[in-house]
C-alpha cells in the first residue's frame, strides 16, 4: 500500500508502506 506523509520541511511525499520506500517527491 501507498501512505502519504508530510516531511518536517512542508512537502508532501508518497511513499511504501510495506518498505518504507520513499516514491519522487
Amino acid at each position: 500500500r501507498v501512505g502519504f506523509k508530510t516531511l518536517e520541511d512542508g512537502r508532501k511525499v508518497r511513499y511504501f508502506k510495506s518498505n518504507g520506500e520513499v516514491l519522487g517527491a
